[in-house]
């Protein structure tokens, strides 16, 4: 039962998109130059600290939104809200412990 979060509705995912969603997101977050975005970020603001520091957290969430936006296109979330929409597709099947 997939339900899109758009105007033709709400996504819901299976069990087996979930876990392929979950592959997906990983590889892209794995990529080479996503990682080195993360490293630099990292060494001008160290963890704990930054965690806490404006900056580094809309720094960060500019990478992960970049790296994940081809992405979640494919899955067809997009738009300003479209990371809202995925973790909402996750709602079904979020608790199971192959889903992290």
């Amino acid at each position: 039962e997939l339900f899109v979060n758009s105007s033709d509705g709400v996504i819901f995912f299976t069990m087996e998109e979930a876990l392929q969603m979950q592959k997906d997101l990983i590889q892209c977050y794995s990529d080479a130059a996503v990682q080195k975005k993360l490293d630099e970020l990292l060494d001008r603001y160290p963890v704990p600290e930054s965690l806490a520091n404006v900056r580094f957290r809309e720094a960060f969430a500019s990478i992960v939104r970049e790296a994940q936006s081809a992405t979640l296109k494919r899955w067809g979330f997009e738009g300003e809200y479209a990371s809202h929409f995925m973790m909402n597709a996750f709602k079904k099947v979020g608790t199971d412990e192959q889903i992290y």
